[in-house]
């Protein structure tokens, strides 16, 4: 037992240590973008599941320098959205903004309760296109863990086109 005493007590003092912190989450300015108004609430929903205010989740979500309305002609019929975005982006500086990298979420229909996400990021081409591009987000209860993880993989993934 007195051997015990003396480990016991270096396993109190250690409990007592403070914690070290944990980097803060990436901030990305993310706009979601649904051309064929696909967007639903479920999907801020999502959105805030990843980024909750609190700034404790996957990222931090900031401001984008762009609205819906400066994508309005990529929903078009004849255009290739995800082209037409990069374009924009491109056109407009996105690359060399200053801030957090810039991520607009294209939402797409999808058969059933699902919907596809499209992430695009500044660069010239998905950085990881089988997370960037997801076909599947089921808006269906239940689906809420395997949805986050989905999407917070789409954006950090499309987000990581800046050069990270």
């Amino acid at each position: 037992m007195h051997r015990l005493a003396p480990v016991l007590a270096g396993l109190a003092l250690a409990g007592a240590a403070p914690v070290a912190a944990l980097a803060p989450a990436p901030e990305v300015a993310v706009l979601v973008h649904a051309p064929s108004n696909a967007a639903s609430p479920y999907d801020e929903a999502l959105l805030a599941r990843i980024a909750p205010a609190d700034g404790s989740g996957w990222l931090r979500r900031a401001e984008p320098a762009f609205t819906s309305a400066d994508f309005e002609g990529c929903g078009a019929t004849g255009v290739d959205p995800e082209a037409c975005v990069r374009g924009v982006l491109t056109a407009r500086g996105a690359a060399r903004m200053d801030g957090p990298p810039t991520v607009v979420v294209l939402i797409r229909p999808a058969p059933g309760f699902h919907v596809g996400w499209t992430c695009i990021g500044v660069g010239d081409g998905p950085s990881r296109e089988d997370r960037q591009r997801r076909p599947g987000i089921e808006r269906t209860p239940g689906a809420e863990d395997r949805n986050a993880q989905a999407a917070a993989g789409c954006i950090l993934a499309a987000a990581a086109e800046s050069g990270w």
